[in-house]
């Protein structure tokens, strides 16, 4: 399954938008540089035991890079 991908600015125009969460699955949390505003931190190998716990009414932004 290929995910859609998203621009910065698409991303930026959202980000006060009750209705999108953004989700920070980087391996390298700690040490990230930047971190997205309201961007909430989940371990990328335990998908299964968080995925579930957000609304399917939300978009959900996995932010990776």
């Amino acid at each position: 399954m290929e995910a859609a991908r998203m621009s910065k600015e698409d991303l930026e125009s959202r980000l006060d938008d009750s209705g999108t969460v953004v989700i920070d699955v980087r391996r390298q949390q700690k040490e990230a540089q930047s971190k997205i505003k309201n961007a909430v931190l989940e371990d990328p190998d335990r998908v299964d035991s968080w995925a579930k716990k957000y609304p399917k009414d939300k978009n959900l932004v996995l932010y990776c890079a």
